[in-house]
């Protein structure tokens, strides 16, 4: 009768349950335990009702956390899986770090023999700092990257002997770095943190001409990702881009057949560009601008990598005479920043990156002619009326906004979403910018559900990073399907 009634328990009862032999002296009990627990997770069925079950469980967070220095690699693997999904509150995140040896032994674990156990321990400190995007546990960030030690440690496993050693090193260090310039300051001042971020991305150009694994894959984006968060603090700008090497092996990057991993470099290049100095040096290296330029024109490619490369070539047109001309000059780029406009409620990222940039190069007088020719055409090909401007003479002011014009469309370029501009004849450019916006509107509308379905095989393709190869290759084709039927459509 006893054992009829466990199977009609709630699933909250078990869990319940299931946490109190988290401290059971039968090791088989522990392991049957742990993974009815980690099976909650990886199934994602784990709730904030499950995590208040377990954390008011006596002990439950101490016994997980001695469960980590267990013989079994599942029973380790198991402890760290259910740590990662208490870790989803800002209270766990908290008292899980603040058990002795809990850190400690989580770092440990990345040196595993079992690479199960040493990616669901990285995943794990990562989750101790995470909140939600571009959100993170300032405090978890602070104290873990206090310990004596610790980031020296993780910059030393960048350059262990195997690869998913140096991955999981690189996604600790990528949450600790994650919008915190005072450990972007740190990581980068430890000797050798920065090379050996180089010699990762050399490790990646011997075997790019080969067909990569989803490791070697996850591999080079966290490196890159890495790159990226501690060339947000401006003082490590100039030393990244000092490595002998980097910014080349970036460009690299860019010319490979990986689309994802170009428009991580693309994004890198561009966070480094944000200076002069290193505006000049990655102008300077051949086909780095040309490469960004067939990046952000590539067929097939979605939208992300476009973006960032976009993005890159803004910021090294900002407030630099010589690379907007260079720029300028590459056939058939201010052409594709114009179309790139016409993406403004499909998708306002790219819309918003090609205005900038087109701002940018706007600054050259005689550029700025060259945009407004093209926009003429454009506009005149989709049958808008468009009001004649006056186009400085050359030599004029540069602005980095040009004012004075009398229609939505010829501030399109210049601005990153739809802004109604100060105008002279208010009732007639009004009628014309609601007649715009329609036509744009009723034209989305018809392509909606084929770029709903594309965009979501995109989203579905990017997070396979941690999932089986079979789980990426269905994922991959479907992707390659919907892009085939998409560009059909077009």
């Amino acid at each position: 009768m006893f054992s009829m009634f466990n199977i009609f328990k709630s699933e909250t009862q078990r869990v319940m349950d299931h946490a109190r032999l988290l401290n059971d002296s039968s090791v088989g009990t522990r392991e049957k335990a742990a993974r009815f627990l980690s099976a909650l997770v990886v199934s994602l069925k784990w709730s904030d009702e499950h995590n208040r079950m377990v954390t008011a469980t006596p002990g439950s967070v101490e016994n997980l956390v001695r469960l980590l220095q267990e013989p079994s690699a599942e029973l380790r693997k198991n402890a760290a899986i259910v740590l990662r999904g208490l870790a989803h509150t800002y209270e766990n995140q908290v008292k899980i770090a603040a058990m002795p040896g809990s850190v400690d032994s989580l770092v440990r674990l990345l040196q595993d023999s079992s690479t199960d156990v040493g990616q669901q321990a990285a995943l794990t400190l990562q989750h101790l700092t995470y909140i939600s995007y571009r959100r993170y546990n300032v405090r978890m960030q602070v104290e873990i990257a206090a310990i004596p030690g610790l980031l020296e440690h993780l910059v030393r496993l960048l350059q262990h002997p195997w690869p998913n050693v140096k991955l999981y090193a690189a996604t600790v260090l990528k949450s600790l770095a994650s919008c915190h310039p005072e450990n972007q300051v740190k990581i980068a001042a430890i000797p050798g943190s920065l090379e050996s971020l180089m010699l990762l991305l050399q490790e990646h150009l011997v075997i790019r001409m080969k067909s990569m694994t989803i490791e070697e894959r996850r591999r080079i984006s966290m490196t890159i990702d890495l790159l990226q968060n501690l060339a947000e603090h401006p003082g490590n700008q100039v030393k990244i881009a000092a490595i002998p090497g980097l910014l080349e092996s970036l460009v690299r990057l860019l010319q490979g057949s990986e689309h994802r991993i170009a428009g991580e470099a693309a994004r890198a290049l561009g966070g480094l560009a944000h200076i002069y100095e290193n505006q000049v040096k990655i102008a300077a290296i051949p086909d780095s601008l040309k490469s960004l330029a067939r990046l952000s024109q590539a067929p097939g490619c979605w939208s992300n990598p476009k973006t960032y490369s976009i993005g890159a070539l803004a910021n090294l047109a900002a407030n630099n005479a010589e690379n907007q001309v260079k720029i300028a000059a590459i056939p058939g780029l201010l052409e594709s920043l114009v179309q790139s406009l016409k993406e403004q409620l499909l998708d306002p990222t790219l819309a918003g990156e090609a205005a900038r940039a087109l701002a940018n190069l706007a600054c050259n007088a005689i550029i700025k002619m060259n945009i407004e020719g093209i926009k003429a055409g454009v506009m005149v090909r989709a049958a808008a009326s468009v009001a004649p401007s006056s186009i400085p003479a050359a030599g004029g002011p540069s602005v980095s906004r040009v004012e004075g014009y009398s229609t939505f469309g010829e501030m399109a370029a210049y601005v990153p979403s739809y802004v109604e501009p100060e105008v002279s004849n208010p009732k007639a450019d009004r009628a014309w910018y609601l007649a715009k916006v329609a036509a744009d509107r009723a034209e989305a509308e018809a392509e909606k559900q084929p770029r709903r379905d594309l965009k979501k095989a995109e989203y579905d393709f990017a997070h396979t990073f941690y999932s089986s190869e079979p789980e990426a290759d269905m994922a991959r084709a479907q992707l390659d399907l919907l892009r085939s039927a998409y560009s059909h459509r077009m």
